[in-house]
């Protein structure tokens, strides 16, 4: 008889954690499950224009920057441009390769 208390009392557990896991949003809001939204014009994911990247003109390279702009850009490159490189223009994209 414990033993079922404890088997039902389990699978409840189960029950309740898994539940959220596999929860799916049913709104076409673009936040996530089957129906969110998938076009390339998604606010969110949106390409960022280059002179919002960096905070200065990229179309020179490295030419003048200081040693703190230069590993600012580096971080930038390498945490954000890295990680989502289809928000970022293809200019951005050799301006980090040519600094690394």
């Amino acid at each position: 008889m414990n033993s079922l208390k404890y088997t039902i009392a389990a699978a409840a557990l189960v029950a309740l954690f898994a539940s959220p896991a596999i929860a799916q949003t049913s709104d076409n809001t673009g936040t996530g499950g089957q129906n969110g939204a998938t076009s390339g014009m998604d606010p969110v994911k949106a390409q960022i224009k280059d002179e919002d990247v960096f905070g200065f003109d990229i179309t020179q390279g490295a030419v003048g920057l200081t040693p703190e702009q230069l590993t600012a850009a580096k971080n930038t490159c390498n945490q954000n441009v890295t990680a989502e490189p289809l928000r970022y223009s293809a200019a951005v994209k050799t301006f980090c390769t040519q600094i690394q």
